[in-house]
């Protein structure tokens, strides 16, 4: 009975991490590596439960680096442009033709930038 529990769960395991390395390499503005820490987290949960019986975590790894970095690109992006914002609104010297341009540029980057989780 219990390896049939055990392939049960390796088939659970392996979705989340099949799940987890789809959305690391489709980025989606952040919402994909956000998804893979989240099933990275999930399956690292479950074969801690099942005493090594179950398999994946260099596939944990990975959607915890990806992940993880994708997040970082998108957390240091959010950071360039409040900074840009707040520098624009203290100098007061770029106008709003400049601003719509830079915004533009940096949403092309991101939406095409092929970073993963």
């Amino acid at each position: 009975m219990q390896p049939e529990i055990n392939q049960l769960l390796q088939r659970k395991v392996n979705a989340k991490l099949r799940r987890g390395i789809f959305y690391s390499i489709f980025w989606l503005m952040g919402v994909g590596s956000a998804i893979a820490v989240m099933e990275g987290f999930k399956a690292k949960k479950l074969i801690s439960q099942s005493g090594g019986e179950l398999k994946g975590m260099g596939k944990v790894w990975w959607c915890f680096i990806v992940g993880g970095a994708g997040l970082l690109f998108w957390l240091f992006v959010v950071v360039m442009v409040i900074i840009k914002d707040h520098n624009v609104g203290v100098n007061g010297a770029h106008n709003k033709a400049f601003q719509l341009t830079a915004r533009q540029h940096a949403s092309q980057l991101v939406l095409f930038l092929p970073l993963g989780c």
